[in-house]
């Protein structure tokens, strides 16, 4: 009897789970193997400026001039008018222009193409010397600011200047001579007096001395080395040349004299004419003098034994 009631009233129970779960069942699987969204929806593209620049550091030598290459991007809609300014550099002359054009301009409209497609305009930083003078070694920092009512960007340009080594040998500091020439004695040695001038824009240094020479010369230099030429400055020489002492030296020479050190070279070709110190003019006029005098005692002899002889 009692199996007959729990029959009766499970197995609709049973049939009722079973219906249940046959449609609850796929439902919780499916949210099982869906997964949750979490993805962030993509954020809109916002107006924007941007600068850019390829070499925002640039290297040369002093007294050259630096030009920056910048494309101005605007990321909008509609056409603002961006200023221009540039930070100044004491000793520096600073223009910005168009790079299509060339002209100098201190400021520039843009025309948007939209927030996703910017539109570019490009200009050029040029920094010049002021009255070509040669900047000392270093960096020189500037700022570049394009700005409008809404917006402003910055960036920083460097001019590197690197040191101009140059300077030359001259006889004379302040008058240029462009073939110098020396007449020596083949008896010994004579001074001869030049600079060395240093024209760049830093000092130059640890220079030696030297020479080229026809074979049995000498040149001696004082001094031999220089330790440091400052810019703008000069350092004097003095190069005592000694020809050999042999017959026949005589006649027009030409000897290369050279200031070097690891980095630069110079030269200066001197024409040296040798001469053979002949006999001594003092020499000359005391015999001249001597044989006049023999010359009057004897006359005066002469015409004192005439005139005895006719007396």
């Amino acid at each position: 009897m009692l199996r007959s009631r729990l029959q009766k009233y499970f197995l609709p129970i049973l049939l009722i789970l079973t219906a249940i779960g046959g449609v609850l069942v796929p439902q919780v699987a499916a949210m099982a193997q869906t997964p949750t969204s979490t993805d962030t929806p993509t954020p809109t593209a916002l107006p924007k400026l941007q600068l850019d620049c390829p070499y925002p550091s640039l290297s040369n030598f002093s007294g050259s001039s630096f030009t920056f290459d910048i494309d101005i991007k605007y990321y909008n809609t509609d056409t603002k008018l961006f200023n221009i300014n540039v930070t100044p550099i004491s000793g520096w002359n600073i223009t910005t222009t168009a790079t299509d054009t060339g002209k100098e301009i201190s400021s520039v409209q843009i025309t948007g193409n939209g927030v996703d497609t910017p539109a570019i305009e490009s200009i050029q930083v040029n920094l010049t010397p002021t009255g070509n003078l040669q900047p000392d070694p270093g960096p020189y920092n500037t700022t570049l600011t394009i700005s409008s009512d809404t917006f402003t960007q910055k960036m920083n340009l460097v001019a590197n200047v690197k040191p101009q080594f140059a300077f030359s040998l001259n006889e004379n500091p302040g008058q240029p001579v462009t073939s110098p020439s020396i007449v020596v004695n083949s008896g010994g040695g004579t001074p001869y007096n030049f600079s060395i001038i240093n024209s760049g824009s830093a000092s130059i240094q640890n220079l030696t001395l030297s020479a080229t020479t026809p074979a049995g010369w000498n040149i001696a230099f004082n001094p031999a080395t220089v330790a440091s030429v400052p810019a703008g400055q000069n350092q004097q020489i003095t190069a005592t040349i000694t020809p050999p002492n042999t017959q026949n030296v005589d006649g027009d020479y030409t000897v290369t004299l050279k200031a070097a050190n690891q980095t630069i070279l110079t030269t200066m070709d001197v024409r040296v004419r040798v001469v053979t110190p002949g006999f001594p003019t003092w020499a000359v006029m005391a015999i001249i003098i001597a044989v006049v005098i023999v010359l009057a005692i004897a006359y005066h002899f002469l015409i004192q034994r005439r005139t005895k002889a006719g007396a």
